[in-house]
C-alpha cells in the first residue's frame, strides 16, 4: 500500500508548493487516503478531508483536503519519505526525543549529534503503527513505537 501513501504525499507536496488552499485526490482508494489523511487532521496540519462524488455517471469519488494554515504559510514545508530505509522507534525513543524538543537541549559531544538536536523540532515523524498511522506525539500518548515512513518540515 506505500503506492497510495506516496500518492497523497506527493499531492500534499504539490499543495504546500504551489500555495494552494487544498486538493483533490481522485482514485478508488479513498477510503484509504482517508485513514491515511487523519493524522494530520488530528494534528492539525490539514484543516479538513472528505470524500466528494466527481463523476455521477460511473460513481468515482476523490477526497478533498484543506491545508491548515498560520500566519498565513501552511503549517508544513515539506513531507519526504524516509523510502526503503525506514526505522523502528520505541515510545521509549520517542520519549527523549520529545524531552529534548522541548527543552531544546543541546548535546556538545560530535557535529552528527549537534545536526541531530538542530533537526528536532523542525520536523515531525509520521508513523506506522500497530494502531494505524500516527504522528509522533499521539504514538507518545498511546505508548505505543512504530515504523518511521515519513518526515514532515515544519
Amino acid at each position: 500500500m506505500k503506492k497510495v501513501e506516496n500518492k497523497c504525499i506527493s499531492i500534499l507536496n504539490s499543495a504546500v508548493q504551489n500555495d494552494c488552499e487544498g486538493g483533490q485526490i481522485k482514485g478508488r482508494h479513498y477510503p484509504l487516503y482517508a485513514a491515511f489523511l487523519s493524522p494530520f487532521v488530528k494534528e492539525g496540519f490539514l484543516s479538513y478531508y472528505k470524500p466528494v462524488l466527481i463523476d455521477y455517471s460511473t460513481p468515482s469519488y476523490a477526497l478533498e483536503f484543506g491545508l491548515a494554515y498560520l500566519d498565513d504559510k501552511p503549517t508544513f514545508r515539506k513531507i519526504v519519505s524516509t523510502k526503503d530505509v525506514t526505522w523502528t522507534i520505541s515510545w521509549e525513543e520517542l520519549r527523549k526525543r520529545n524531552a529534548v524538543q522541548a527543552t531544546n537541549w543541546t548535546p556538545k559531544r560530535s557535529q552528527v549529534a549537534k545536526k541531530l538536536s538542530e533537526s528536532v523540532g523542525k520536523e515531525v515523524l509520521l508513523l506506522k503503527t500497530q494502531k494505524g498511522w500516527m504522528f509522533e506525539r499521539e504514538a507518545l500518548r498511546n505508548h505505543s513505537g512504530g515504523l518511521v515512513m515519513y518526515r514532515l518540515f515544519l
